[in-house]
């Protein structure tokens, strides 16, 4: 019986502060989520404001 040991590879992104930055960073969030990488943005809590409305459960924020 062979074992299979599933890895969740994670991602952590940090995009530029400006606003401009987030909507680029969370297409590739969203593209990386759906391919099964557990992602993890790091922003100001402004941005990440924005950012939630719009988000898989396997992004994460910080």
């Amino acid at each position: 019986m062979a074992i299979e040991n599933h890895t969740t590879l994670r991602v952590l992104m940090f995009p530029f502060l400006a606003y401009g930055h987030i909507s680029p960073f969370l297409n590739v969030a969203k593209k990386l989520a759906d391919r099964g990488f557990l992602i993890y943005l790091c922003s100001t809590s402004i941005n990440l404001e924005y950012a939630s409305e719009k988000i898989p459960e396997k992004i994460r924020f910080s």
